[in-house]
Parts: structure tokens; sequence; C-alpha cells
């Protein structure tokens, strides 16, 4: 197996031809690590930092990419893709092929680079990657430390829509139901997909507005870097056929945006905006994740994940927990 180091940000140019089809046929196939996402993360978030990203190649077919990048600590290496806005990270390695793609990596960042720490944030719970570091530490003279980082509440949805509402217990169907019916019958309420890319910049103006007025803590996160990350992500993802940019209408104007992505067989809620001030009455955010439940069901997806986060209204629609881990990979001696 052959590793090659990439330093430099035209390597993702050249590895855009093989970089997804590696992602699909590996376990860690997500949306966080195809290359327009980690790409995009680079291109706004990467200033500063120094690249260090490998490839492992048997008989010249792609098997392996590790994203690293030199972190603002001292020797320190993470995953492109940072910490707080790409809910699943990994390496990526061809399905099967993970403890010899990962002892490659390892051999040659512990023979040719300079590192102390190796940081890895955002570890979905099925990844093989800690099992296999595990596996290997004693090997290359390593020490592994793996803790619970965070959840990922999900939903693993049923074939119809009163099947999901047979699975919430008797007092949130019961509210769901009941805020449905309200706002149904007090208020012209519709949903509906941006489906034209001609309108995408104007309608990522409005889902913004939204965001950055639910709350303070979202306007602050919503910088202009972060403004500007997000209007490309939502080109790219669009462009791929993987964004679900929703609105609720009420009464004709845009009070709650859902930002989701249709990744595989899987919708993911990334992110929200409600208006805080017109209609707080008729829940627009229950209204705005209900519909999206229920078209997710008619698309037959599997799953309706709400990534990161433990808040409530996440356990009302009925999700469960699956964990994400933070591993911190420490050498004997640095070089």
């Amino acid at each position: 197996m052959r590793v090659e180091l990439y330093t430099e940000k035209e390597a993702f140019l050249l590895l855009r031809e093989e970089w997804n089809r590696l992602l699909v046929g590996s376990p860690s196939d997500t949306i966080f690590l195809t290359w327009e996402w980690q790409s995009l993360w680079w291109q706004f978030f990467g200033r500063g930092h120094q690249l260090l990203l490998l490839t492992a190649r048997h008989e010249e077919e792609l098997v392996g990419i590790a994203p690293l990048f030199y972190a603002d600590e001292d020797m320190t290496l993470r995953l492109v893709g940072g910490t707080e806005i790409s809910d699943y990270l990994d390496i990526i390695a061809l399905s099967g092929q993970e403890r010899e793609v990962w002892s490659a990596f390892l051999a040659y960042l512990l023979e040719k680079c300079s590192w102390d720490t190796l940081d890895l944030h955002n570890l979905p719970a099925a990844s093989p990657t800690r099992e296999v570091l595990f596996s290997l530490k004693e090997k290359y003279g390593l020490k592994v430390e793996a803790s619970r980082e965070d959840v990922c509440p999900l939903i693993s949805l049923p074939g119809t829509w009163e099947g999901y509402l047979q699975m919430l217990d008797k007092k949130q169907r019961h509210e769901l139901r009941r805020k449905l019916r309200k706002a149904q019958r007090e208020a012209q309420v519709d949903w509906y997909l941006v489906s034209e890319e001609a309108n995408l910049a104007s309608e990522m103006e409005e889902f913004l507005d939204l965001h950055q007025r639910s709350s303070p803590h979202k306007d602050q996160f919503m910088d202009q870097t972060m403004q500007r990350f997000f209007k490309a992500v939502a080109k790219s993802t669009f462009e791929a056929g993987w964004l679900r940019l929703g609105f609720i209408l009420i009464n004709g104007l845009k009070i709650a945006a859902l930002l989701c992505f249709d990744y595989g067989d899987s919708i993911l809620l990334y992110n929200s905006g409600y208006d805080p001030e017109r209609y707080r009455a008729l829940s627009p955010g229950v209204l705005a994740t209900a519909h999206c439940i229920e078209e997710a069901i008619q698309q037959k997806k599997k799953v309706f994940d709400f990534l990161r986060g433990n808040e409530e209204y996440k356990y009302r629609f009925g999700a469960q927990d699956t964990e994400v881990y933070h591993l911190v990979v420490t050498r004997a001696r640095s070089r």
C-alpha cells in the first residue's frame, strides 16, 4: 500500500474524481466527508492552517484518504471539517480495509511527520476507527483515549405517517396532532421546498435572516464568514441533489425554515430558523419539522437524523440517541 502526502489546497482538485467514489464504498459515507463539503470547509476555514492530506493506494486504486491539518495547538493534527459545523468526521477507507489503511497512515505519520497528538472529533459510533486504533496502539507505541463527545438523536422511520405517530408516546402523539390541527384551523399553512436554482440565492438570504432572528446565539454564530460558507454549501449541495431547504408559510409569510440534506437513506436536519415574534402560538418550528419528517417517510427514507445535540424537542419527535466519540492518539515521543 502506497501512501502519498499532499500539503497544498490543490490536492482537493486533484482528488475530485476519485474522492466520492471511495466514500460511497466506505463505512464512513456521510455528507460531511464528501469532496464538496471537505473542499469548501478548507476553502473557508483552512486559512492559517497547514494541510496534511494523506492518500493510500493499492495497485493504483485509491483505498484511503486521511484529510488532516495542523490545528492551532502545537503539533496537533485534526480532521478537516473542524469540530463545530461538521457533525460526523472520520478518515475514509474502503470497506474491509480499514485496518490496513490506518496501519499505512500511522506508519507514514510516525516516520515522516512531526506531531504529538492526533485529535479526532465527531467519530460516529458505527465507525471502525475506534476499534482499529485500539488494536494498533501497541504495534505503533501509541496511547489511545476515547470518550463520548456528543449524541446525535435520530428516528428510524416506519413506512407510513400513521405508523410514525404510533411510535410516539401517547402524550407526544396527542400534542403533535393537536398542534397540527390548531395551525390548520386558525391559519393558512403551507410547506414548500426550494426547487429552482435561480431562486436559491434569495431563498438562502431569507433562511439566514430567519436563522439569525431565532436567538442571540444563532445571530452570533452566523458571522460573515459563516454566511458565505452556508451559501456556498447550499449551492454545492443543491447542484449535487442533496439540499432540502424548506419553509413554513403562515398566511403567506415565511415564518420557519429548515436546512436539511437528503443523503443516502437519510434526511439530516442540519440547521433551522424561525420568526420569534409572529405566529408563535401556532408552533411554526413544530410544523416545519413535522412536515419534513412526513416528507421523508413519503420518500421511503430509513432515517431522520437530527444530528449533534441533545435538545429536548428532538426527543418529543421520538428520536433516540446515537453516540459520537472523541479519540485522542498520542505518540510515545515527538520527532
